[in-house]
């Protein structure tokens, strides 16, 4: 009996001890489970609270973003840029030469041997190696990759090779002695800006718009950086022909609008324009009444010609006209082409090919001064359907700009169009676009990018989550908006290729440019409400600044790939060495009856 009841307690025991183990197990997993809830309720809550206070407090990168948006200045822009690198630490990326999208051995090797020509006055090894290799992507350094990164510039390795060249070309320039002779330093400066190329300032479009071309011009100017060649079209080849039309000590005041003469717009009566412009419309195809627009540009520039702008500025104007021919690619106007074509009626003619103005005359300047209409040899003077002249002469016909024939549509592939033309005339090989355009809609236009097209650092502050939501839906209405333009101006381009879309839809196809640089101000949807408005002495300085805001971001990467370029062009000019155009450029007779005369001197 005490052996089995000793059995019993035992066995008893042996329960008790094992469910008090099992309670104790289950009492510790409870608490390390707990435990780990716990510590992960703390993280999160740690990183809730800082999330929600950056969120909740203004970020000095968002206000640095907003003051450089809002700059009115370069200079107070550039010094915003270089404080928004240095919170984003794009000044170590800057000083590390290591970058894919270049080949910075090369580029180190070359700086490496400049630095030692430069250090034992080696001039005839810095001509060689400038002579062999002096091109203006050499190695990559020219890529656009690389001017998206920092906002302030790219790498110092690229900035200090460029800064190298244009030392060692100043060098070359100064050197005196047997060494290098003066015919031989000559012929290398001509034979080096002819490798190198040259650039063109291109100015697209705009109605109102085009205004902001003005501002544009200013802060490439202001960087010393304007290139002597410009081309314009539509609303841009008027601004154009201000800029080519005054000299350097001019521009200060142009830019600062006191000697825009706007007077011609304000003689126009106010009451009744829109019913005037809609019966316009309605009874001779045009918005616009051209004579104002004639009126004005005539008031600032005068009966200039290009050969006498050329002479006067140095600056070589070039605008682009529709063809009065069918199946003629568009003209392209400068003082090589048509030295003696006054260049208030090219500026006006090419505005009306957007359909907003009636298209007038060609006009060129004789000996006497005297104004006569000017047309391709042979061609009669054209009209529109409407009414007048326009109609076959001999075994042509020609093209007015109002015909919806598919045959009318000049293919933008042909070799005779103007910018192939450019690089034939003036040796031009990189160009800097200034599109303003009324196709970018606000909602198809990228974000303000004023810190190096460095959206991804872009910080909302919001306080509360309806902000953060709201901010949220633009982004993603900015980026579908992004990508329905992006398709649609491909299907515009590919009917364009095909020869199906109608004219009245081109002005909304981009043309196809070897653009390097492209500067695009941002609209808003306010400024649509003044497309078509007059231009009055208030609203100058608004699209003035608009276009300098939009420049300001480009100027690194303009400078890095120019400045070597102007360099040569000014030590060129220094010398003398550049070819001018002859004394007899001014005047010659009316094309209608040519006489005998020199041919104009090509430049280079």
């Amino acid at each position: 009996m005490d052996t089995h009841g000793h059995r019993r307690r035992r066995s008893t025991g042996r329960k008790v001890l094992g469910r008090r183990w099992f309670r104790r197990a289950f009492n510790s997993c409870i608490s390390v489970l707990l435990a780990w809830v716990y510590l992960w309720a703390e993280v999160l809550r740690y990183w809730g609270e800082c999330f929600y206070a950056r969120l909740a407090r203004p970020s000095p990168s968002g206000d640095l973003q907003r003051r450089l948006v809002t700059a009115y200045d370069y200079a107070s822009w550039y010094t915003g840029a270089l404080e928004w690198d240095r919170l984003q630490g794009n000044d170590d990326w800057r000083r590390n030469p290591l970058s894919s999208h270049y080949d910075h051995r090369l580029i180190d090797a070359r700086l490496a041997q400049l630095c030692e020509f430069d250090l034992t006055q080696d001039l005839t090894g810095m001509l060689f190696l400038l002579r062999s290799g002096l091109v203006r992507n050499l190695g990559g350094l020219n890529e656009p990759v690389l001017f998206t990164r920092a906002a302030a510039g790219t790498k110092i390795l690229v900035e200090e090779y460029t800064r190298r060249v244009v030392h060692i070309l100043t060098c070359i320039r100064d050197a005196t002695g047997p060494a290098v002779p003066r015919h031989l330093k000559a012929s290398f400066f001509y034979d080096t800006r002819q490798c190198y190329g040259r650039t063109v300032l291109v100015l697209n479009g705009g109605s109102t718009f085009g205004l902001c071309h003005l501002g544009v011009a200013k802060a490439l100017w202001e960087n010393r950086l304007l290139p002597r060649i410009i081309y314009g079209t539509a609303v841009g080849s008027l601004i154009a022909a201000l800029i080519c039309c005054h000299s350097d000590a001019e521009l200060p005041d142009l830019f600062s609008t006191a000697r825009i003469d706007l007077s011609a717009f304000r003689r126009v009566a106010r009451r009744g324009h829109v019913a005037r412009k809609l019966n316009r419309l309605l009874k001779f195809g045009y918005l616009l009444n051209v004579r104002v627009l004639e009126d004005c540009t005539r008031d600032n520039i005068g009966d200039t010609t290009f050969a006498e702008a050329y002479a006067k500025t140095g600056r070589i104007l070039n605008i682009k006209v529709a063809p009065y021919r069918r199946h003629e690619p568009p003209q392209l106007l400068n003082y090589l082409t048509a030295p003696n074509v006054v260049i208030w009626s090219a500026a006006c003619a090419s505005t009306a090919a957007l359909g907003l103005f009636e298209r007038g005359d060609l006009l060129v300047k004789d000996a006497h001064g005297t104004l006569a209409a000017w047309h391709p040899p042979g061609a009669a003077i054209p009209t529109s359907k409407s009414g007048g002249q326009c109609g076959p002469v001999g075994d042509y016909d020609y093209y007015c700009g109002d015909d919806d024939d598919d045959d009318d549509l000049v293919d933008v592939s042909d070799p005779r169009q103007p910018y192939t033309r450019l690089a034939e005339l003036f040796n031009v090989n990189h160009s800097i676009v200034s599109d303003a355009s009324p196709r970018r809609l606000p909602l198809w236009s990228s974000p303000p990018a004023p810190l190096g097209h460095h959206p991804d650092h872009h910080r909302l502050s919001p306080t509360n989550l309806v902000s953060i939501l709201g901010s949220l839906a633009v982004r993603l209405g900015r980026l579908a908006g992004r990508l329905v333009t992006d398709e649609l101006q491909h299907r515009l381009a590919q009917l364009r290729q095909l020869r199906l879309l109608p004219a009245a839809l081109e002005s909304f196809t981009v043309e196809r440019t070897a653009a390097s640089a492209v500067i695009a101000p941002t609209f808003r949807l306010t400024d649509f409400y003044n497309m078509y408005a007059s231009p009055t002495p208030d609203s100058l300085p608004y699209w003035i600044l608009k276009g300098e805001q939009a420049t300001w971001p480009e100027i690194p990467l303009i400078r890095n790939r120019c400045a070597i370029e102007f360099t040569l062009d000014a030590i060129l000019d220094q010398s003398g060495e550049a070819q001018a155009v002859p004394a007899a450029h001014a005047v010659t007779p009316p094309l209608s009856s040519p006489p005998r005369r020199k041919r104009t001197m090509s430049f280079h």
